[in-house]
């Protein structure tokens, strides 16, 4: 792939205008403004499938071709020094797998020449604020089930574009979950892939009773004929009629008839998927724990239609209320994990923070609060312990040490140096452990989806030696301003 081509217009643009400049050291910075308590996926995993990345003279005469054909002006000169180089001098740091950030806070800093420092701004915004919420809304999930993910399986595919799909089950797995209804996103994946009863079954037949007896007998035929020694899974899908009037009763009526065959063979579900969840699960449940004995045989509920975490922690509540084994209950969550993913959402940005090898610079804007004001500098999210609990800010580099020998403790580490990886990539059972931790730490348990929550900070704190940096930038700039407006007096 030519990023020359793959990035955007303006980025050409302004490598030209910066001329020689473009091959000085410009820093970037990666961070979402809005969208509350944000999961932090593998920064490791993109970066690792950036830098692989070696231009040729041949991208670079492509490039330069399209774009002034175009009228896009092309700095075709800093694009073949760059292809000389044998790696691409880009160093990215930024906090580990796994950690949770909030609004304003950095995610990466991002250092290379000026070229092709902005270039991969596309890129990594896109991978970052598609897998940064869909990591974040599993996680709310998981905590609403005190984090036994295998209580849930997502069943989205129906509202994502396959290869979009695949990418974000890659990125769901990542964070714990075990269990798709796709099946090449499963392989890619490598986790389970299952299916159950539907619609387009039952309606095959005159009444959900002889759709569910039909259904356990060809169930036993595949167990027996294929010689599985597990029991086999079998739903029972109660709503194709009416779920308490007739799904219910019919599925009592085929557990009752066949209890052996069932308590032996098959490992034996109801499926609830709309009208009132609420207040269908709470007389399954009474129904449930009137007729059946949990230490011996208990059918689970699986409960979907668009379901989000604070659903899925209302049912946990009425399960727990009326003392049904929370094991027996599970979730199928379709377009909540994998749709309606967009920039605008955490409004993520990649805003440059200085150039020509160090000169500070940053945005103000005219929104209250700091509204859309980046950072200038290299700077590092620093967190430490105290009494009232954990606090955190930004600083500059270039204090980090001083800070340490506070007690205060440095979230970023170095990703690649100069194009070479510095870490591996965290296992699953890192990443997971990590976040698990941090979120229940960090976001308090935060399961919302409020793109701005008031219990949370807009904008983070900043270290001393940033606030004089950033009041420092602008009053430079306030001085600029005045001497124009002088001049024109």
């Amino acid at each position: 792939m030519n990023i020359f081509l793959t990035t955007d217009g303006y980025h050409l643009t302004m490598g030209f205008l910066i001329n020689e400049g473009a091959l000085k050291s410009e820093t970037h910075i990666l961070y979402a403004r809005t969208g509350g308590p944000l999961v932090v996926p593998d920064l490791a995993e993109m970066v690792k499938e950036y830098i692989v990345w070696r231009p040729t003279m041949r991208d670079v005469e492509e490039a330069y071709q399209f774009w002034i054909s175009q009228g896009v002006p092309f700095n075709k000169d800093a694009a073949e020094e760059i292809v000389k180089l044998t790696n691409l001098p880009i160093t990215v740091r930024g906090v580990k797998a796994g950690e949770v950030i909030l609004p304003g806070e950095p995610i990466a800093v991002i250092k290379a020449p000026a070229f092709l420092a902005a270039i991969p701004e596309p890129v990594f915004i896109a991978n970052m604020m598609t897998s940064i919420q869909v990591a974040t809304r599993f996680t709310k999930i998981a905590q609403a089930l005190n984090w036994e993910r295998e209580r849930v399986f997502e069943v989205g595919m129906r509202a994502d574009k396959v290869e979009e799909h695949i990418k974000k089950i890659k990125t769901l797995a990542g964070v714990g979950l075990q269990m798709t209804s796709s099946g090449i996103a499963a392989k890619e994946a490598g986790i389970k892939a299952g299916g159950s009863m539907g619609h387009r079954f039952t309606q095959r037949f005159s009444s959900d009773y002889d759709a569910f007896i039909q259904a356990l007998e060809q169930m036993l035929w595949f167990k027996d004929s294929e010689q599985v020694k597990e029991k086999v899974k079998l739903s029972f899908l109660l709503d194709t009629r009416n779920t308490l009037l007739s799904g219910l009763p019919a599925a009592l009526a085929v557990i009752e008839e066949r209890y052996e065959d069932i308590v032996v063979n098959v490992d034996l579900s109801v499926r609830l998927d709309s009208g009132d969840i609420a207040y269908q699960l709470e007389v399954i449940i009474d129904q449930f724990l009137n007729k059946f004995d949990a230490s011996v045989f208990m059918p689970s509920i699986i409960l979907e239609s668009g379901l989000n975490p604070r659903d899925i922690a209302s049912f946990e509540a009425i399960a727990k209320r009326k003392g049904f084994p929370l094991n027996k209950i599970l979730y199928g969550v379709g377009g909540y994990l994998v749709s309606g993913v967009k920039r605008d959402d955490i409004s993520m940005v990649y805003k440059v923070s200085s150039y020509d090898d160090g000169i500070e610079t940053m945005k103000f804007g005219d929104e209250d609060n700091r509204g859309k004001e980046s950072y200038p500098g290299e700077i590092s999210l620093m967190e430490r312990q105290t009494i009232k609990g954990i606090e955190r800010q930004i600083a500059l580099v270039s204090e980090v040490e001083s800070l340490k020998a506070q007690g205060w403790d440095d979230l970023f580490e170095t990703i690649c140096l100069d194009g070479l990886m510095q870490v591996t990539i965290a296992s699953k059972q890192e990443r997971i452990a990590r976040l698990t931790e941090r979120w229940k730490t960090v976001a308090k348990g935060y399961i919302g989806d409020a793109k701005r929550p008031e219990n949370f900070a807009l904008r983070p704190q900043y270290s001393q030696r940033l606030e004089a940096s950033v009041q420092w930038i602008r009053e430079s700039q306030l001085v600029s301003l005045n001497e124009i407006q002088m001049s024109n007096c």
